[in-house]
C-alpha cells in the first residue's frame, strides 16, 4: 500500500478497528509530515482504476506497481485514457495503482 491507501484503510475502519476520534487528526499529522499524502484534502479521493471517470484530474503521479510512470499529476482523464488504464491493469493481471 502507498500512504494514501494505508490512510484510507484506517479511515474506512474508524470505529471498528481504530478510534474514530483520532483518525482524522492522525491523517492531518501524516499529511503534514509526508509529501505523498493527499487524503488531507477532502476534494481528493483515492480510487481504483475501475472507479475513475473522464474529467477527473490526477492529484499526483500515477505509477504502476513496478514504479513505471503512467501519467503525471495534473493530467485530466478522458474516456480513452480510462480505457487504456483498465486494459493495462487487465494485461498486468493485477491492480496497477490507486488513483
Amino acid at each position: 500500500m502507498n500512504s494514501d491507501e494505508a490512510l484510507l484503510y484506517i479511515r474506512n475502519y474508524a470505529g471498528r478497528l481504530y478510534d474514530p476520534g483520532m483518525v482524522e487528526d492522525f491523517i492531518q499529522v501524516c499529511a503534514a509530515c509526508q509529501s505523498d499524502v493527499s487524503l488531507a484534502d477532502p476534494a481528493v479521493k483515492v480510487l481504483t482504476t475501475r472507479d475513475v471517470a473522464a474529467g477527473m484530474i490526477l492529484a499526483r503521479n500515477l505509477n504502476a506497481d513496478n514504479g513505471m510512470l503512467l501519467l503525471n499529476a495534473g493530467k485530466v482523464l478522458n474516456g480513452a485514457l480510462v480505457e487504456k488504464l483498465i486494459a493495462f491493469e487487465a494485461m498486468e493481471g493485477r491492480s496497477t495503482a490507486s488513483l
